[in-house]
């Protein structure tokens, strides 16, 4: 395509905002030509084939993969900044992914823990350790997930990818040679993109893909309520701790800053929105543990900090790819946290990523097709791991979240198709 040989000043083209109700106002006009001109003077002489739309780890993974592969892109992404993150745990056979995309020593800052091994409650009453120390990997990991994503972030900045900041990805056409990647930036200005290749790293929403008419299935709806406590897990400081009650499952680990991150997974509707607040509701839940709460103890709901729910279901795009164009991390699939596989899968989606994208822009025409079968194997897989782990808690089968994790069974194989 004529925009792998052009440069960056000839791919990203100044437009007034098509935005609905939105005029661009003469200091948003300066904004976008100040953007345009910065963006130009920074890539006069490197061509672009690859856009990602999305900077978290699946869309920092690709990029510094294509990167290694001295393929030229550019990161969109639509916060300004790292958001608020809750903490999560890389397990020990991330370390081969990690190590194939040249970052592992990433996770040797002081803002990431060691983590041994899990204590988990699960299937009777009394926990029960399960050290790391028998995997030839060695330990996982407890990361501080937003300064991980900072890392990530300049790692691949420092590799040579261009990554504009609070540029949202608006939609997408494809041209007669090329891609035209539209997005938006300050008060309504608006710039396009020309690419030969689309990456669509934007997390759950799958933007991009959703534009080309992918639809996403989805298995079941967990959810995860998270919280901070200010407060060492002092009793369990270097595992990560998950412990089955009547109406779902805790996680809990130590963060670097002596805090603990605590997640109760269970359905959406399970928790009553209208009748108690979440902050309260979540004490309530906790108090239903029999073991947490002696590692970890709250004296009332006022102890929790940042609390906050997010979706947690497991799900897949039904077309993870396109003629020009491909999902990664969350919005190719998403997994139930009890896998201790979303934040591996997304850096291993990255990965094989940029090494499809290549083959791609080499004219192997099956490329694509590769991807998206490791992605179903991938996903298969975990899903059978899934059912497994959840079939040998027996303890609350008539409650409805345990009923409903016996039921996640699906007619038909999951197919992701290109």
């Amino acid at each position: 395509m004529t925009c792998r040989t052009g440069s960056v000043e000839t791919c990203i083209e100044g437009q007034e905002s098509t935005l609905p109700g939105r005029r661009s106002t003469k200091g948003g006009t300066t904004e976008r030509k100040q953007t345009i001109e910065k963006t130009r003077a920074i890539n006069k002489s490197i061509n672009l084939p690859v856009v990602i739309v999305g900077g978290g780890p699946a869309g920092a993974a690709t990029a510094i993969a294509l990167r290694r592969q001295q393929i030229p892109c550019v990161v969109l992404e639509a916060g300004a900044s790292a958001g608020r993150k809750p903490g999560e745990s890389i397990p020990p056979n991330a370390r081969v992914t990690l190590k194939e995309l040249g970052i592992v020593h990433l996770l040797e800052d002081a803002q990431h823990q060691r983590c041994t091994g899990n204590t988990v409650v699960w299937g009777d009453d009394h926990p029960h350790d399960r050290f790391f120390f028998t995997e030839t990997m060695g330990d996982g990991w407890h990361i501080n997930r937003a300064f991980f994503e900072q890392q990530l972030s300049q790692t691949a900045k420092s590799m040579g990818a261009y990554w504009l900041h609070d540029h949202h990805f608006t939609n997408w056409e494809q041209q007669e040679d090329h891609l035209l990647i539209h997005c938006s930036f300050g008060q309504g200005s608006s710039i396009s993109i020309k690419a030969a290749f689309a990456v669509d790293a934007s997390g759950r929403t799958a933007a991009l893909a959703r534009k080309a008419g992918a639809t996403r299935q989805s298995l079941d709806r967990l959810t995860g309520y998270y919280a901070i406590v200010p407060a060492p897990l002092t009793a369990l400081p270097s595992t990560t701790f998950i412990e089955a009650t009547a109406n779902g499952w805790w996680y809990a680990a130590a963060l670097h800053d002596n805090h603990t991150v605590i997640n109760f997974m269970t359905d959406a509707d399970i928790h009553p929105i209208d009748n108690q607040p979440l902050v309260d509701w979540l004490f309530q839940q906790f108090r239903q543990t029999a073991h947490l709460q002696q590692c970890l103890p709250l004296s009332a709901g006022t102890d929790l900090q940042q609390v906050m729910a997010k979706p947690a279901s497991t799900s897949f795009l039904t077309t993870p790819a396109g003629p020009h164009w491909l999902a990664v991390g969350d919005a190719a699939c998403t997994y139930d946290p009890l896998t201790s596989y979303g934040i591996t899968a997304a850096l291993g989606s990255g990965l094989y990523a940029a090494l499809a994208i290549t083959d791609h822009l080499n004219g192997k025409e099956l490329a694509k097709e590769a991807y998206c079968y490791i992605q179903q194997t991938t996903f298969n897989k975990c899903l059978a791991m899934l059912q497994h782990q959840y079939g040998l808690e027996k303890r609350w089968m008539e409650r409805p979240f345990w009923q409903r994790r016996r039921a996640i069974q699906i007619k038909n194989e999951p197919r992701i198709i290109v």
